[in-house]
């Protein structure tokens, strides 16, 4: 039918157009109340299933199967928000329940942490120890190397010592100069 076709919009401009010119013709009919024309003959009468109340009336009906259509689709938007909006929260409470979690692991880790702590510390302490005994290592080692250096230098000097120096011996037994 063609008045399903009508779209709701052009049907209340259409109704705003008509009473702009109801409310023209009221005031043209207001201005001229003291001139009276003769009655014409040719005019039809009004009444109550004229064809202007008829249109009114599908019109009607048209707007409200349009808005029965317009509430449908608004319930099924409705809807599918409403299954989105439940998507939503049901990501967020597994959301949640994985933060749970993890906060969980991190109390146990917390807990754990003091053990941690006093192997830390334990640790510390051998690396102390052994840094002390590669110090008193080198310690006594550089004293090993510094005793024979001494004693080297002892025995050479002595050596030097028992022989005569060479500015005393006779001119003959001195090695030439190069």
């Amino acid at each position: 039918m063609v008045e399903d076709k009508i779209s709701l919009t052009l049907l209340l401009r259409d109704r705003d157009s008509r009473d702009a010119k109801i409310a023209e013709l009221q005031a043209t009919i207001a201005s001229q109340k003291s001139d009276k024309s003769p009655p014409l003959s040719d005019t039809e009468a009004m009444t109550e299933n004229h064809d202007y109340r008829h249109e009114l009336q599908l019109r009607d009906e048209q707007l409200r199967r349009d808005m029965a259509a317009q509430r449908e689709l608004t319930d099924e938007r409705m809807k599918g928000l409403d299954d989105r909006v439940k998507a939503f929260m049901d990501n967020q409470i597994e959301r949640d329940k994985r933060i749970e979690d993890i906060a969980v692991r991190a109390t146990k880790a917390a807990e754990s942490a003091a053990t941690v702590k006093s192997n830390y510390w334990a640790a510390v302490g051998v690396q102390l120890l052994a840094v002390a005994a590669i110090l008193v290592g080198a310690y006594f080692a550089t004293q090993a190397n510094t005793l024979s250096a001494i004693s080297a230098t002892l025995s050479a000097f002595q050596a030097g010592k028992a022989e005569p120096s060479p500015s005393i011996l006779p001119p003959t037994q001195q090695a030439p100069i190069k």
